[in-house]
């Protein structure tokens, strides 16, 4: 969620980059007993408790605009690294076996030249100690952070008056998709779950 007022900016230096990062107020038990309840039936977040202990926090993490911004345009910079880099590994078949790529991946590659897919990349940042960001995962393949992501981020916006959720990221995909392939194609995403 983005928080509305009360914003203070933060410069482009990594030491203050989480400045933009902020803590909402707890919301009630109450509450926070139907966030998880509903993000297992519409947001399709199976996982919300586990190990004994909770997934989900009772509050919501708040990023202000430029923040937002900043964190989106490195996931737009990595997804094209990671498409050139893919780009290379099948122009180069040399490059494969120097880095050790498995033999049955180094085939897919070779026929990925042939036939163009499609790609979509969700990646994950997470603070740390040091004051800046992490990336945890890149996921290439897996939908259900997708739901997870628009899903959950607008049940917690219901109980943080000072938020605002982001959007769908599924309904955008699919949009893309749409746009991509026209109607009445079939598409197959994987939504792995522990």
């Amino acid at each position: 969620a983005i928080e509305r007022a009360g914003m203070r900016p933060y410069s482009n230096r990594w030491s203050t980059m989480l400045d933009g990062l902020l803590c909402s107020a707890r919301i009630s038990k109450r509450a926070f007993d139907e966030v998880k309840r509903r993000s297992a039936r519409e947001a399709f977040k199976w996982n919300v408790s586990g190990d004994g202990g909770e997934a989900l926090c009772d509050f919501a993490l708040l990023l202000t605009p430029a923040l937002y911004r900043t964190l989106s345009e490195w996931a737009v910079l990595l997804s094209r690294e990671a498409e050139a880099v893919e780009a290379e590994l099948v122009r180069r078949p040399l490059v494969r076996s120097v880095l050790g790529v498995p033999m049955r991946l180094q085939m897919a590659l070779r026929s990925l030249g042939r036939v163009r897919g499609l790609r979509y990349s969700r990646f994950d940042f997470h603070p740390t100690a040091r004051g800046d960001f992490v990336i945890t995962e890149g996921n290439l393949d897996v939908a259900g952070g997708w739901n997870e992501a628009g899903g959950v981020t607008a049940l917690f916006a219901e109980h943080v008056p000072s938020s605002v959720g982001l959007g769908d990221p599924a309904a955008v995909l699919a949009e893309r998709l749409l746009r991509k392939l026209g109607p009445g194609r079939t598409v197959g995403i994987m939504h792995l779950t522990q």
